[in-house]
């Protein structure tokens, strides 16, 4: 067959050319070495690097981390399950991630993604799909965009980090309503499928879990509060859940030192959030940086409620670890106390711009002691 194609190709080609047809417009195809995923694009002349192989390099190594990540059957496939269209021409604007599935008639599964600019596509999207392709049809939709997360480490501590500090605040859903309530989030609330899904891994229910959906079975959320907790009853599943919170809250930590991780945590806490988790601020944002809470507070007093709230919360960050990090969350607050007065944008942005140096030194000062540069 092989022969018989590469035989057969120099005479299409010139068939080709002796019609008119411009060969260079002809798409071109890339496939992974597993072979799910293949990669349709025409070549640009005046791009020497064009879209097939890094596209294809993309989709690949996502498929690769989701694997490894949660041990499921390399996907080596004969014909692809996978294949990302890569057109040209289009507008420069257009962000959308085209997505069709389809059954073959041996009935295996066929994800067609359409990428119209694919210099622009919506790349969170596209890694969704990939995720979606890859993982059983009938996967809900939080626990592909769970599963991306918790595939990720350091999205994984940031989103238990924010759950734990929903918990703490009185903010957390009744656990066993949750699993069996959950759809996909966006913005913070993101952060609550990937909790769940990073849960899942760590009890090793995730493959199991795609094993029973590959097998016809449908999800069922009460079901995984109990394969979770270990428990039937919905009430001790939600006190088991209490307590996986308070363990997470105890964190062992070198006291007076601030450690890279608590950099990552600390920096991940300088937004402003509504006071009631589901609900946004009237002008239709989710949260805001402190930056921008400056303008939105002139006419919001939501904004400038929510700043109080955080100037408040802002101490417990510093606890153990010493005077430099207290300077760093003093100078914040003492910012976010002024925003909540209403105080003159310039005096807030002088404010802003001395936490922000205040913390740019002493984060500076934190990693040469790490470096042994003291």
């Amino acid at each position: 067959m092989k022969k018989a194609v590469s035989f057969l190709l120099p005479m299409l080609m010139a068939a080709f050319a002796h019609a008119g047809v411009d060969v260079s417009k002809i798409p071109d195809v890339a496939r992974s070495a597993d072979g799910f995923v293949m990669v349709v694009a025409v070549d640009d002349p005046a791009d020497p690097v064009g879209f097939r192989l890094p596209i294809l390099r993309f989709a690949a190594d996502e498929v690769r981390l989701l694997v490894q990540a949660y041990d499921l059957p390399h996907p080596k496939r004969s014909q692809p399950g996978l294949v990302i269209h890569a057109e040209q021409g289009g507008a420069t604007n257009d962000v959308r991630v085209v997505v069709r599935r389809e059954r073959r008639r041996d009935g295996t599964r066929l994800t067609r993604i359409v990428l119209p600019s694919p210099g622009y596509s919506d790349l969170d999207e596209l890694r969704y799909q990939i995720a979606a392709a890859l993982f059983p049809t009938s996967t809900p939709p939080w626990l592909v965009q769970g599963a991306l997360r918790a595939a990720d480490s350091e999205q994984a501590r940031l989103d238990t980090c924010f759950v734990a500090e929903l918990w703490r605040d009185g903010k957390f859903p009744f656990f066993p309503a949750l699993c069996t309530d959950l759809r996909k989030c966006s913005g913070p609330a993101a952060a609550l499928p990937g909790f769940l899904v990073s849960w899942m891994r760590e009890k090793r229910l995730v493959k199991k879990a795609f094993a029973a959906m590959d097998a016809g079975e449908a999800w069922d959320g009460s079901r995984l509060a109990e394969s979770l907790t270990g428990e039937t009853d919905p009430v001790l599943q939600d006190r088991a859940c209490d307590e996986r919170f308070a363990l997470l809250m105890r964190r062992v930590f070198t006291p007076g030192r601030i450690e890279p991780w608590d950099w990552s945590v600390f920096n991940s806490r300088l937004l402003i959030y509504p006071l009631f988790f589901d609900k946004k601020f009237p002008c239709n944002r989710a949260f805001c940086t402190f930056r921008e809470a400056i303008g939105l507070s002139k006419d919001d007093v939501h904004v400038r409620l929510a700043c109080a709230k955080k100037a408040t919360a802002m101490p417990y960050l510093a606890l153990g670890h010493g005077d430099d990090m207290l300077r760093v969350v003093k100078t914040y607050a003492r910012f976010l106390f002024a925003v909540a007065a209403g105080w003159d944008e310039k005096k807030l942005l002088e404010l802003l711009e001395e936490a922000e140096k205040v913390h740019e030194e002493t984060y500076e000062k934190s990693r040469k002691d790490d470096n042994g540069q003291r």
